[in-house]
């Protein structure tokens, strides 16, 4: 742990932190998961979502761990204390509610606090980016939404965007993209000219790098895959998101989270300059 005040630290942050540092005992004292869970009298599920950062953590069952893994440095104790007081601290409520599925909720903890984005996505504008026209193309075509979840998701999809890009502490965000993404016709002409600029706009950010992957590029490695790496604030590991149709993927094992590091560092390369990328969605904003 850092020496930070961890009163300063959002519910989110302490989670993640904690989790991180108990996952961390834990593997120093040779304990397993198993154990953990006999011990605490609970199932494996749930002390990985300790170390996941996904539950808050009790004081007994914290102070139980520290028992079982050897800690017992009183300033580290009571500093771990603390974080778990911050960590049991009902955040806000989210707009989105169980509209969508738990996987995808744990990605919006995750972006919440991430200091980092690297994105490739080969064929729709990022949500955080998005204008309130594209966003609710997009979730209208999902036939399994209500309009009325569809009002829900596109007003908070705008209110994350607004708060990691323009708020107190903004994301640094960086993105690659294929042409094709800007030419595919979500909401008709006007809704996409709309976004078009709204990324011209965004480009200039200081936090933002906005990169076209032309198509005569050809076969990239990575370039046909959509995956989201996010770094974590305070020197916590970074992670790799993957989304499906109905739910998503975390990598988080180091040796495949290099793999995605790599392949977003060959997309980068190939990929046009910010100046480029700016100059070309000028050219289809004006062509529509």
């Amino acid at each position: 742990m850092d020496d930070e005040n961890a009163a300063e630290r959002s519910p989110l942050d302490a989670k993640s932190e904690l989790g991180d540092e108990l996952k961390r005992l834990r593997v120093a004292a040779r304990t397993s998961r198993e154990d953990t869970a006999r011990m605490l009298k609970c199932s494996l599920d749930k002390v990985g979502k300790f170390e996941r950062g996904a539950s808050a953590v009790s004081h007994a069952e914290l102070m139980d761990l520290l028992d079982l893994y050897g800690m017992t440095d009183p300033e580290q104790r009571e500093a771990l204390a603390s974080l778990g007081v911050v960590a049991r601290r009902r955040g806000p409520r989210t707009l989105y509610g169980s509209v969508v599925p738990v996987k995808l909720r744990q990605f919006f903890r995750v972006e919440e606090t991430a200091r980092r984005i690297r994105s490739h996505l080969p064929e729709l504008i990022p949500g955080l980016c998005q204008t309130e026209g594209y966003a609710r193309a997009v979730l209208a075509s999902n036939t399994a939404l209500t309009p009325a979840e569809v009002d829900v998701l596109v007003k908070a999809r705008l209110e994350r965007g607004e708060e990691r890009l323009f708020g107190s502490r903004p994301v640094h965000l960086s993105l690659v993209m294929p042409e094709s993404a800007f030419r595919i016709m979500v909401g008709g002409p006007d809704v996409m000219r709309e976004q078009l600029h709204r990324l011209i706009e965004l480009a200039e950010l200081p936090n933002m790098e906005i990169r076209q992957l032309r198509a005569t590029k050809g076969a990239v490695h990575g370039r046909n895959v959509q995956f989201s790496i996010l770094t974590p604030s305070r020197g916590r590991r970074t992670v790799v998101y993957l989304e499906n149709l109905t739910d998503g993927i975390w990598v988080d094992d180091q040796p495949r989270v290099d793999r995605y590091l790599a392949a977003y560092e060959q997309l980068i390369g190939a990929a046009d300059s910010v100046e480029e990328t700016v100059k070309a969605l000028a050219r289809v904003a004006a062509d529509l």
